[in-house]
């Protein structure tokens, strides 16, 4: 990507086509040409000939820049932190993990984050922590206070936010037992509907007449015995 660009006019000598003729040699740029001198965000310099865009090199660099960039003196652009958070999914089997949080030192919030990995970025601070995420809950939870003993060292206020059963096992084998799938097949309100339901086929099937073998009387009145 092109931070900024200048433009130049070539002297006798001072370029070359980056593209050699059919015979593999160097052709020289003319002189008077206007050229575009483009600052890439990696710090490196590109010129190019502002007509045809073709890309030519200057055979004695002067730039600040370039020197810095030939002599490996030249930093590179900022690389910002990727916030990430842990899931179960790649979590399974492991004991210990290698957590990284950052925080933002020139930022009024301070906010701290868990990032997929430490960057050359000079805008935060960096920690890396283990965290123990199987076997005994209060033995884990000892260790992963040692751990954030040693990293509030580095990021102040990180013990606050980390709770020190944060992914533990047992955590997930809590939220999966409430699954509707680790349940009963029938829930309790289903029950009770289906109580009522059998109740109300029962009463709709009992017999209305008397019992069987005993003979009443027409509509004149009972018989006689």
């Amino acid at each position: 990507m092109i931070e900024r660009s200048k433009v130049g006019i070539t002297s006798p000598g001072q370029f070359i086509y980056a593209m050699r003729d059919s015979e593999d040699n160097v052709v020289y740029v003319r002189k008077e040409q206007k050229y575009i001198k483009e600052y890439r965000d990696t710090k490196t310099v590109i010129y190019r000939l502002l007509r045809t865009k073709e890309r030519i090199i200057k055979l004695k660099e002067n730039d600040l820049v370039a020197v810095y960039k030939k002599t490996g003196k030249a930093r590179k652009r900022d690389d910002y932190p990727v916030k990430t958070f842990p899931t179960s999914a790649n979590l399974a089997g492991k004991k210990f993990i290698n957590r990284v949080f950052a925080q933002n030192k020139i930022s009024d919030s301070k906010e701290i984050i868990e990032v997929v990995a430490a960057t050359n970025s000079t805008s935060f601070k960096f920690v890396e922590i283990k965290w123990q995420i199987l076997g005994n809950l209060e033995q884990s939870k000892t260790f992963n206070r040692q751990q954030l003993v040693a990293a509030e060292s580095v990021i102040r206020g990180i013990t606050d936010i980390l709770p020190l059963d944060q992914l533990h096992i047992s955590k997930f084998l809590a939220l999966a037992s409430m699954r509707p799938e680790y349940q009963g097949s029938i829930q309790p309100e289903e029950t009770t509907e289906a109580t009522e339901t059998t109740e109300e086929n029962t009463q709709q099937t009992q017999p209305t007449g008397p019992p069987p073998g005993v003979v009443t009387g027409g509509a004149g009145g009972g018989g006689g015995y």
